[in-house]
């Protein structure tokens, strides 16, 4: 977990322009020590209008796809932390089908646990850094089928199992 602290401090100390950031914790309770930390994400406003940037380092997965999303909820664990942020009228999707119509802005598709349970990479999401702030991004379980997996529940979150790590987006400055 010292390389994550590392990471995450680097970013608050100013040598990269962040706008927000989550810590990512187990069953996104608040960490008693340094070593519950799992992971940070940090967000940057986008390069394109309506845009950002988010930066991951997360560590202790099983190696695979974990489904990723913007949860609209702020709840004390991750099962508090509501549904994923839509609009109305929004349905689920991902990356790879991110130009249907409606596909809500919570879906932010899949990450990758390498096979030591690693993940460290970037995801550009439809959101602005105010959309994020005060919401609970989510790292669950098994993989999102990025609503294609012809049911209800498909198109609603994306079948993507339990919630296993989460923290509350906050402001930066």
């Amino acid at each position: 977990m010292s390389m994550v602290l590392s990471v995450f401090q680097r970013r608050i100390d100013g040598k990269e322009n962040a706008a927000a950031f989550a810590i990512l914790t187990a069953g996104c309770e608040a960490p008693s020590r340094a070593s519950e930390l799992v992971g940070v994400a940090t967000i940057y406003t986008g390069e394109e209008e309506d845009t950002v940037l988010i930066k991951l380092t997360i560590d202790g997965l099983q190696p695979g796809l974990h489904g990723f999303h913007l949860h609209d909820g702020r709840g004390p664990t991750c099962d508090k932390a509501g549904a994923h942020y839509r609009r109305e009228g929004e349905v689920h999707g991902g990356p790879l089908n991110k130009d249907s119509p409606g596909r809500h802005r919570g879906a932010l598709g899949n990450v990758v646990a390498d096979s030591r349970g690693v993940v460290r990479g970037e995801i550009t999401a439809n959101l602005t850094v105010a959309e994020c702030i005060g919401r609970t991004l989510i790292v669950h379980e098994e993989a999102d089928d990025l609503g294609l997996g012809g049911t209800d529940v498909s198109r609603e979150n994306g079948t993507s199992g339990k919630r296993l790590l989460g923290g509350l987006v906050m402001c930066m400055a």
